[in-house]
């Protein structure tokens, strides 16, 4: 199953696929296992980035397996595969994963106890109020203004737990850790979300009360004091980074632009900053880290407005 859903053939399985864990459990990030598999072929990376971002089999299917029967091989009970829904051409696979980077102080969840956590930590009574109030509190504007549904909102912020909680794993020590890591992806989340749909990109006509069509907008600058979230927009980075490093059509500043965007580092704009710009990206508002880009690139706001506007359309 594996193979199916990663794209690769059983030769590439233990080059790619190791990459692929090697980068859910922690021992590479992104940017590497994005490296490893371009360098062996380009055409496979956005089947394994949208395979890692989305697919439950891989975040919790077997990185549940992989864990315990690592674990095993120190004394603790060696898993059954099918207590995972472990499909059984992926059993010697998983096995062979070395995950000795990790603390065996870590422990490893059965199914029904993951899942009753990842319950809790997104979907529980106090979650729910929890994610109410943050959206009641600093998100009413974009639902009466932006036609946003409240619906979509929560929706947004518990899918972005709830991967945050798998990409986590097995890096947590209690169910109080796993609900801490979804209420600062939630809070994030919901900073990410503004700043995304106010982006002049999505102004859109609205009625107001006389019935005539107004466009609706915030101002960016309203949101200077909002951190750029530490892991923003997921889905917005990825793409991002794959429209990037992907399109042949695309001229080498916007692709560099791009890049900067998504947070990766680059001596020049580094230079230009006057600070790492991956670690200053996370230290300022993203709408003034966009800002000081544009700068560097020497690109107007219509020329970032109308880049993003077209970006959007394959985002979406």
């Amino acid at each position: 199953m594996l193979r199916e859903k990663l794209g690769l053939t059983s030769d590439e399985m233990t080059k790619l696929g190791g990459a692929t864990f090697a980068y859910l459990f922690h021992r590479i990030d992104q940017d590497q296992l994005v490296k490893i598999v371009k360098e062996h072929d380009e055409s496979k990376v956005e089947r394994i980035l949208e395979a890692v971002r989305r697919d439950g089999y891989l975040l919790r299917n077997c990185k549940l397996y992989a864990w315990a029967f690592f674990k095993s091989r120190h004394g603790f009970p060696k898993p059954r595969p099918k207590d995972y829904g472990i499909a059984r051409a992926d059993v010697a696979f998983l096995s062979r994963i070395n995950l000795s980077h990790i603390d065996l102080k870590y422990p490893a969840f059965t199914a029904d106890d993951y899942d009753a956590l990842i319950e809790g930590a997104t979907t529980s009574p106090s979650m729910e109020e929890y994610i109410g109030k943050f959206i009641s509190k600093s998100m009413t504007f974009l639902i009466r203004s932006y036609n946003v549904k409240r619906d979509d909102l929560e929706h947004d912020m518990q899918a972005s737990a709830v991967r945050a909680i798998y990409m986590k794993y097995p890096c947590f020590e209690s169910a109080l850790h796993a609900i801490n890591t979804a209420k600062t992806t939630i809070a994030n989340t919901g900073k990410t979300l503004i700043t995304y749909h106010v982006s002049p990109s999505r102004q859109r006509l609205m009625i107001n009360a006389e019935g005539k069509f107004e466009a609706r907008n915030v101002n960016t600058e309203a949101l200077t004091d909002l951190e750029a979230p530490a892991s923003y927009m997921d889905h917005v980075k990825d793409y991002l980074e794959v429209l990037a490093k992907l399109s042949d059509r695309m001229r080498p500043d916007v692709q560099r632009f791009l890049l900067c965007c998504a947070g990766h580092y680059d001596p020049e704009f580094s230079q230009f900053l006057g600070s790492n710009n991956s670690e200053a990206i996370e230290d300022m508002a993203y709408s003034r880290y966009i800002g000081k880009a544009r700068k560097h690139f020497n690109y107007s706001e219509t020329q970032v407005t109308k880049l993003f506007a077209k970006l959007r359309l394959h985002m979406e």
